[in-house]
C-alpha cells in the first residue's frame, strides 16, 4: 500500500499520505513547503510534528503508541485496571491522537488514515497476531479480519464508552473503518459482518 518514492508533484498530497516512512514524509513536506508555502501544508507539518518526535535521530509515533496503549486495556491486566487510571490514560491518549480537535480538518483525517494503514499492515505482517492459539498455524482470512475489526471497535468505541467519549472518537473510527475496508480483501463485507455480530 505504501510508496517510498516521491517523483510526481501532481500526486500531492496523496503521495505524502501513501508513504509509511516518517522521515521521508517529513522530507517531502519540507520540500513542498519550500516550493509553494501553502497554508494546508503548514497544517500538515504541525500534525506531523504532533504525531512524530524526530528530535533524537529516530522517531516516536505518538499516534500509534496511543492506539497500542489503549488496546492494552483489552488484556487481562487492563480489564482489572483502576477506573481512575483508566480515565487519566484515556484522556492522555485522546489528546495524543488529537481526537478532541474540532473541527476535524481534512489533514487530520488523512493523518488518521495513514495511522490506520500503518497499524493494519503491522497486524497483517505479524506472525503473533495472525497465528492461532500457542502460535500454531495461521488464522483464516475471516478470523484475522474479525480480530482487526474488533481491535478498531475496542479502541474507537468500546473503551471510549467508559468515559462517555464514543461520539468524540467517531471521526477517528470512521477513518479507521475506511482504511480497513479498502485494505483487507472483502473488507466491506467483513466489516458489515462484524457490525451485524455486535448488534
Amino acid at each position: 500500500m505504501f510508496s517510498n518514492r516521491y517523483s510526481n508533484t501532481r500526486d500531492w498530497p496523496d503521495i505524502f499520505y501513501q508513504s509509511g516512512e516518517p522521515f521521508l514524509r517529513k522530507q517531502m513536506l519540507e520540500e513542498e513547503i519550500r516550493k509553494n508555502r501553502r497554508a494546508e501544508d503548514i497544517t500538515r507539518m504541525d500534525l506531523l510534528r504532533k504525531r512524530f518526535d524526530f528530535r533524537r535521530g529516530s522517531y516516536t509515533d505518538y499516534f500509534l503508541q496511543a492506539v497500542m496503549a489503549l488496546k492494552q486495556y483489552d488484556s487481562p491486566s487492563g480489564r482489572h485496571a483502576d477506573a481512575g487510571r483508566l480515565f487519566d490514560d484515556l484522556m492522555q491518549y485522546t489528546d495524543d491522537l488529537c481526537v478532541r480537535e474540532r473541527p476535524v480538518s481534512e489533514a487530520l483525517e488523512k493523518e488518521w488514515e495513514n495511522l490506520a494503514a500503518v497499524w493494519i499492515e503491522s497486524c497483517l505482517a505479524s506472525k503473533n497476531y495472525t497465528s492461532g492459539p500457542f502460535g500454531l498455524g495461521r488464522l483464516s482470512e475471516e478470523k484475522i479480519a474479525r480480530k482487526i475489526a474488533y481491535d478498531i471497535d475496542f479502541v474507537t468505541r468500546i473503551l471510549p464508552m467508559a468515559a462517555d467519549m464514543q461520539e468524540e472518537y467517531l471521526p477517528l473510527r470512521e477513518c479507521m473503518v475506511r482504511v480497513y475496508c479498502r485494505t483487507l480483501r472483502n473488507g466491506n463485507l467483513h466489516w458489515m459482518e462484524y457490525e451485524d455480530s455486535i448488534g
